[in-house]
């Protein structure tokens, strides 16, 4: 099963964001790029969580494949994000990275990940909730508090607001407005995207944007009134968003990027980590960020400039 973002959805997206890409695919195995400029005008071959393979013959193909079409674009290096059909696939992986001239680059997408396992039903899902976060899930109707689901791209706007106000009071960066609302508007036609809004007494509490792609729905964006805190809008939200995409059939729900476990008590995602983990499911670890220049001589002038603009 891919993921979300090796997408043709995700592609579409891109493309409209004018970042071009490239495809390629096998018995056991497919692939999806895309095509940027990076510092000094460096053109590389980036694939998000990809490729994915079900074997190790399967990966090797598939990067032998994004690498010739990485070349033929002229690309300096491909970046790739390999994650296998399930850990057992990737037993072998980073050997055949290691033989295809690959290393370790610092993380681009999240390494580590929470998923949910669906299939074991309505009842046991909630069961595995903590009792604080289902309790607050009961008493939703007692609180005003009411979740609807939206797929009208203009209600994206309500989310960004929230978001904007996560940013400020917490001091952190999150994705500009309107590369979600751009977010929006591609995927939700397709069915890829759903907009998850909270409200207490009518008035916008929380909201929460998903990806749905194949058997698994990802919980990709959030937000939430501070002042509606008591009320615990985002957390009936996110059950809500749970529950739905068990009834819609879907086996997993992928609570995107978690702080590893050996992360410091420090590390900036650890609030979020706690609050995700406590809807119950299992962390998935994934293989990691790696890059292998396709023009090498190209490649050592990039390093080269890029490590001494960082010392700068």
């Amino acid at each position: 099963m891919t993921h979300v973002l090796q997408s043709a959805a995700w592609a579409a997206f891109q493309r409209s964001e004018g970042v071009n890409g490239l495809t390629a695919a096998g018995n056991d195995w497919s692939v999806s790029g895309l095509v940027e400029t990076g510092p000094m005008r460096t053109r590389r071959v980036y694939a998000p969580y990809g490729p994915s393979f079900a074997s190790a013959e399967g990966l090797d193909a598939g990067l032998e494949a994004l690498e010739s079409q990485s070349r033929s674009r002229g690309a300096v290096f491909v970046r790739v994000e390999p994650v296998g059909v399930d850990e057992q696939a990737e037993s072998d992986a980073k050997q055949v990275l290691t033989r295809r001239g690959y290393h370790r680059v610092h993380h681009v997408q999240p390494e580590d990940t929470w998923r949910l396992d669906l299939s074991v039903g309505h009842d046991a899902i909630l069961k595995g909730i903590r009792g604080g976060q289902r309790r607050a899930y009961q008493s939703a109707e007692r609180h005003g508090v009411v979740v609807r689901a939206s797929t009208d791209p203009h209600d994206v706007r309500l989310l960004t607001d929230l978001m904007g106000q996560v940013s400020e009071r917490k001091d952190i960066h999150l994705r500009d407005a309107e590369y979600i609302a751009d977010q929006a508007a591609a995927l939700m036609p397709s069915g890829t995207a759903k907009l998850y809004l909270a409200t207490v007494d009518g008035a916008i509490a929380a909201a929460s944007l998903a990806y749905d792609h194949g058997d698994t729905r990802y919980y990709a964006h959030a937000g939430a009134d501070y002042q509606y805190r008591k009320q615990a809008a985002n957390v009936v939200l996110l059950v809500q968003m749970i529950l739905d995409a068990q009834a819609d059939g879907k086996k997993w729900f992928d609570f995107y990027g978690i702080a590893p476990d050996d992360a410091p008590a420090d590390h900036p995602w650890q609030g979020f980590t706690k609050f995700k983990k406590s809807f119950g499911g299992q962390a998935r670890h994934y293989l990691g960020t790696w890059e292998k220049p396709v023009r090498p001589l190209h490649y050592w002038i990039y390093e080269t400039g890029r490590k001494l603009i960082a010392h700068k």
